[in-house]
């Protein structure tokens, strides 16, 4: 059965996701939000953003939720999955983007609920471990196929706190030149991608 929506549609979408921690380890949540399959390689543009709708942390402890996107772009046969979750230190960026929250709870604490945070670009992970300003800014990528993760992480050890996030990823051609919508003369197949 063919999909009755626009390929479009799955490039980008907004999930609520909840996370929650009992203080005795990490809490942790993971959520796809965007999946692309162009079935032909192009230069693609992101969004990316977070909103915290919802905090608890009654102890006045400070709490840390770090949302990580994890990005698989893919062309052809290939793919590479842009997580690292084993990075040495945080310039290396152990994902795509990283978003952080961080908030101290207790009587009177004032916890950024409603925050956006987003971004149009993302850094990549040093190009040479002997220079620290090796990492250079990214705006776009190329790829045919994407899949996009967000991997939450909730720290508020040694006092119990619970969130929840709303999570954004857009994806959308750089230049989005069709031939074939003009003429039946140059459909490449790629008129059937999601």
């Amino acid at each position: 059965m063919l999909n009755p929506a626009a390929p479009w549609q799955m490039w980008g979408s907004a999930v609520r996701l909840p996370i929650e921690t009992t203080g005795l380890s990490i809490g942790r949540a993971t959520e796809q939000i965007a999946r692309v399959n162009y079935r032909r390689p192009d230069t693609w543009r992101f969004l990316l953003a977070a909103r915290l709708l919802e905090a608890v942390n009654a102890n006045p402890v400070v709490a840390t939720l770090t949302i990580d996107y994890v990005v698989v772009p893919g062309v052809g046969r290939a793919l590479v999955e842009i997580d690292d979750r084993n990075a040495l230190t945080p310039a290396n960026h152990p994902a795509f983007c990283r978003f952080v929250y961080s908030f101290v709870g207790g009587p009177g604490a004032v916890l950024p609920i409603g925050q956006l945070k987003w971004t149009t670009a993302t850094r990549s992970p040093l190009l040479d471990d002997t220079d620290p300003a090796s990492s250079i800014e990214l705006h776009h990528f190329v790829a045919q196929d994407i899949q996009c993760t967000a991997r939450l992480m909730l720290d508020s050890r040694p006092s119990p706190s619970s969130a929840v996030v709303e999570l954004h990823a857009f994806f959308a051609p750089a230049v989005h030149i069709r031939p074939d919508w003009a003429s039946e003369d140059y459909r490449g197949g790629e008129t059937g991608g999601t």
